[in-house]
């Protein structure tokens, strides 16, 4: 497979011993200090993190990922046979099936976290492989893929650069966005509503921010 300092996705499948380290961290994820260190450790030897990114159009476009759409099929497919049987019961449950069942799907449910974890399983050893294979990106980024800019061909990121509000413009926007929550919620606040709203006026027009009228 593709590794460091290759900007080409590849058209076949990972090998069988990419598989097996690669799994033995999907099935060990509770593992934790010297333990899991090692597991990653073995990964890193066969795997760059940038095989471990969904090969979307805009993230071969900056060169995030060099997987293809076999590869990440077949790491996807695994990290979904590491789940347990309880989550891929779960996760193989349309939200209909789900709720004539009587499962509760609401966001903070069993069945909600299930339909993301073995998403997340990828999403954690490829943060693992940045923070390793390149600690400034990571550093800069979190492993967030919005944040990084483009990946050169030596495998080298670089951050998109931050651009920082003014403590003038985080206040003026804090100010317009309790003016909308203030207005939104208009029937619910009932005989308070005129009075914290003209309150809001009075503080964003003493404040010299800007508002539409």
């Amino acid at each position: 497979m593709i590794l460091k300092g290759s900007t080409m996705t590849s058209n076949i499948e990972h090998s069988a011993t990419i598989i097996a380290a690669v799994k033995a961290v999907f099935t060990h994820e509770n593992k934790t200090g010297a333990q899991r260190i090692k597991l990653v450790d073995q990964v890193k030897e066969v795997l760059n993190w940038r095989e471990v990114v969904s090969p979307t159009q805009t993230n071969v476009g900056k060169g995030a990922s060099t997987a293809s759409k076999e590869s990440w099929a077949q790491l996807m497919k695994l990290s979904e046979s590491t789940l347990t049987p309880a989550d891929k019961k779960l996760s193989n449950m349309d939200k209909k099936a789900a709720e004539a069942a009587k499962i509760d799907t609401g966001k903070k449910s069993d069945w909600a976290k299930a339909q993301t974890k073995a998403t997340v399983k990828l999403t954690t050893l490829r943060n693992q492989l940045m923070k390793i294979q390149d600690p400034a990106l990571y550093a800069a980024t979190d492993g967030a893929l919005t944040k990084i800019e483009a990946v050169s061909v030596d495998g080298t990121g670089e951050a998109k650069e931050e651009v920082t509000k003014d403590i003038f413009d985080t206040g003026e926007q804090m100010a317009k966005n309790q003016l909308a929550w203030t207005e939104k919620n208009k029937d619910a606040l009932g005989e308070r509503y005129t009075t914290l709203r003209n309150a809001v006026i009075t503080m964003i027009e003493a404040s010299g921010y800007k508002r539409k009228v």
